[in-house]
Parts: structure tokens; sequence; C-alpha cells
């Protein structure tokens, strides 16, 4: 099977629960014979989402990595409360699709050019799996290739505000 991993950040250097359990399934199906890729950013920090790793192909424990550079890096300090305020984010039930977008620009992790490259992949794997649920990565991901090829999502969720958002 022909599978690719998309996580907003991938490789031995980055600490992170998503990140590493990504590796570990990308690495453990690569080493049963399939066909394994990965697509991320070149960022190593949650924080500044800076580029880390140069944009390119390369094979860690036979996984293939394509990197994306970051479109821009954030200022961390703009992520730390919901954008109106905490109380009312995180009791909202709705939440208008703009803030959702606005949120996307917030948490950084949008590579350049990554919805056409998402979806040039998608027509040469079997499934697109997605880590993480936070990061435009995936929130862009999941809407470049859907209808294309099958995707699943793990969405390594936590206690965090965010989590309450459509």
């Amino acid at each position: 099977m022909r599978l690719c991993f998309v996580v907003q950040r991938y490789g031995a250097e980055v600490a992170g629960g998503a990140e590493a359990l990504c590796g570990q399934f990308a690495e453990r199906l690569a080493a049963r014979g399939h066909t394994v890729s990965v697509l991320t950013t070149c960022a190593r920090d949650y924080d500044t989402w800076e580029d880390f790793y140069d944009p390119g192909t390369s094979d860690l424990n036979g996984v293939r990595v394509e990197r994306l550079a970051v479109s821009a890096p954030r200022e961390p300090a703009r992520l730390r409360t919901p954008p109106r305020g905490r109380r009312t984010r995180c009791t909202e039930r709705r939440a208008e699709p703009c803030a959702v977008r606005r949120l996307d620009a917030r948490t950084g992790a949008e590579p350049r050019g990554f919805a056409d490259r998402l979806r040039q992949v998608a027509a040469e794997v079997d499934v697109v799996v997605f880590f993480t649920y936070l990061y435009a990565t995936t929130s862009i991901g999941v809407a470049a290739v859907s209808g294309l090829v099958p995707t699943l999502l793990h969405p390594t969720a936590h206690e965090e505000w965010p989590l309450r958002l459509p």
C-alpha cells in the first residue's frame, strides 16, 4: 500500500507527541513493506514555525520525507489566548467559518504551495493520513484532497480551547 502522512513537523529533532506518533506509524508501516511518505514543513519549533530543515526530499528511517517551507513564521504571543477572550471562545457552541480560518493563520505551519503539492501527492498514493487536528496542514489538507483519495484523521486532541471550534 502507498501511504502519505501529513503532519505539521517531522524529524528526529522534533519534540512532540503527535509528531512522534506519526513517525512511529510511518516507520513501522515502511518496515512492513509499505511505500510511506510524509509531507510536512521545514519547521522544528511550533512556537515560531521558523524553517529549520532545508526544503526538499530526504529519507529518514525508510520513510520518504518531503518538506515545504513555511509561508510565514508566527508570533507566539498571538496564540496564548483565544481571539475574543478565553471565556467567550471556550463556551461558544458555534464559530463562524472565518474565525476558524483566522485560527489557521494564527497557528501557523502553512507550507508554501501546500494544497497544490498535496493534490499531486494524493494522485500517487492509496490513502492520506493527517495527524493533529489543530494546524493548517490538516484543515487545508483535508479540504484539498477531499474526494480525491481516501483520507484518515488522527486528531491527537487534548483539552484546549480550539477543540471546541466546529
